[in-house]
């Protein structure tokens, strides 16, 4: 239902954008309480606009693994921090990390925590991988696309321009800051998603992270020479077992006209249950 729900919502949205119904940043409370400056130009905020909610699937499951109080989220891959607002207005005492790489995104989140008086986010602005530096993130020009640049760019022709970036792991900037757990952990980076892993290797083999809710994008994933299957196995070995989300993408209600398949895959610790 809630597919259907976002499909009819991005299809008002186009018809609204079209003939002008909006075209100026909105403030908009969700459902779950939280406050955000949404562009209804930009096809990820302008559906958020019209539902007053954005991932509520993944946003809920998160949430049931950050404790009512002093709970903490890393959300690497942020965008403009709609999943992480989405979390905040569920666990409002939580501590979040916005990890965001792309200059304009994290302007737009720290002008989102604005608005959110009293939570306590910070926003990271720089790449996650498997190493501390610098990096080249590939720019995507899509009109109303505001989540797809990669770290990575041997995708399959999907970059404009390219930009350098710092870049940071997970284990490194933990241990920096004296953050010793991490209850959700939320990856999105385009097909980076292996990278981010390694770097957060002796987080996630310590114990150190209960729960991680991660974007599997079948051509990304390919383009950058890796594989779904790659990542379980990977998680299986830090001894974590996939769980199914139900899924929002247009590529899972109508899989014939899609190439390729997108979806939320949430990480658990223990083993697979029998049958």
């Amino acid at each position: 239902m809630n597919r259907l729900l976002n499909l009819a919502a991005r299809v008002v949205w186009e018809l609204a954008l079209r003939h002008g119904v909006v075209d100026a940043p909105t403030l908009v409370v969700l459902r779950s309480g939280a406050r955000l400056e949404v562009d209804p130009a930009d096809r990820l905020q302008g559906t958020t606009w019209l539902t007053r909610a954005y991932d509520t699937a993944i946003a809920t499951r998160l949430a049931a693994g950050i404790p009512e109080h002093r709970g903490v989220m890393f959300d690497v891959g942020a965008n403009a921090g709609l999943v992480a607002l989405e979390v905040l207005g569920r666990r409002p005492l939580a501590s979040y990390f916005c990890f965001e790489p792309f200059p304009s995104n994290a302007s737009v989140i720290r002008r989102q925590v604005a608005l959110n008086k009293g939570c306590s986010v910070t926003v990271v602005e720089a790449a996650v991988g498997a190493s501390e530096g610098t990096a080249r993130l590939g720019v995507s020009d899509r009109s109303g696309e505001s989540g797809h640049h990669s770290v990575v760019l041997d995708g399959p022709g999907m970059i404009d321009e390219t930009i350098e970036v710092a870049a940071i792991t997970l284990d490194d900037f933990a241990a920096e800051h004296g953050i010793e757990r991490v209850h959700a952990l939320k990856i999105d980076v385009e097909g980076a998603e292996p990278d981010v892993l390694e770097g957060a290797r002796r987080l996630l083999s310590s114990g150190c992270i209960d729960l991680v809710i991660l974007e599997i994008n079948d051509a990304a994933l390919v383009s950058h020479g890796r594989t779904a299957g790659g990542i379980v196995e990977t998680m299986a070995s830090f001894g974590f077992r996939a769980e199914a989300l139900p899924s929002e993408y247009a590529s899972e209600l109508f899989p014939r006209r899609f190439r390729s398949t997108v979806r939320d895959v949430a990480f658990v610790r223990g083993p697979t249950p029998p049958g």
